[in-house]
């Protein structure tokens, strides 16, 4: 989970707000949305790890709601507020800048990890739902956030790609 942060900056800090919000077809998403949708399924899950309502997931808990005038809760498919099932006027509604994203990160990935950190075996064999109502283990909702984080992470080095920005760990050819 550590190297997982350091995933999402680098797809989204050496972008600027035009690129961040490039869509490649008018129907597709942003690089911005990408990155806020896969960190929402991460909060999703993690409070579903946590046990905790829609109300104390991170987003709210950290004060992002406050701070960015956004409330996912009640949005899109079953008003789970993740990016799934939202329009076009939806997508274009939810706060994507660097700063929101970044403090968005900064707090999930502590809230992860000090979760983590506390728990047994034990823990990570109990069972909960998933938000399709599926019954699965702790460890099934960590490696959900993991597999979901880095689909979308690569669909935004695809958007990257279109925009000729390629991915700055990948090398480069030798001129």
């Amino acid at each position: 989970m550590n190297n997982l942060p350091a995933a999402v900056r680098r797809r989204v800090d050496d972008l600027d707000e035009g690129q961040l919000r490039w869509r490649p077809a008018p129907q597709a998403n942003h690089v911005g949305f990408l990155a806020w949708h896969a960190l929402r399924i991460w909060d999703l899950n993690l409070g579903r790890m946590r046990g905790v309502s829609q109300d104390e997931e991170v987003w709210h808990t950290a004060g992002l709601r406050g701070q960015t005038g956004y409330d996912p809760r009640g949005v899109g498919t079953r008003g789970l507020g993740v990016g799934t099932g939202f329009t076009t006027t939806m997508v274009d509604r939810v706060p994507v800048g660097k700063d929101a994203i970044s403090a968005y990160l900064e707090a999930l990935h502590r809230a992860t990890v000090a979760h983590l950190e506390g728990l047994t075996p034990a823990d990570l064999e109990r069972t909960t739902t998933n938000a399709a109502g599926a019954t699965v283990t702790g460890v099934q909702l960590v490696e959900g956030i993991l597999r979901h984080t880095y689909q979308h992470l690569g669909e935004a080095d695809y958007v990257r790609g279109l925009l000729g920005i390629p991915d700055p760990t990948f090398p480069q050819d030798e001129e």
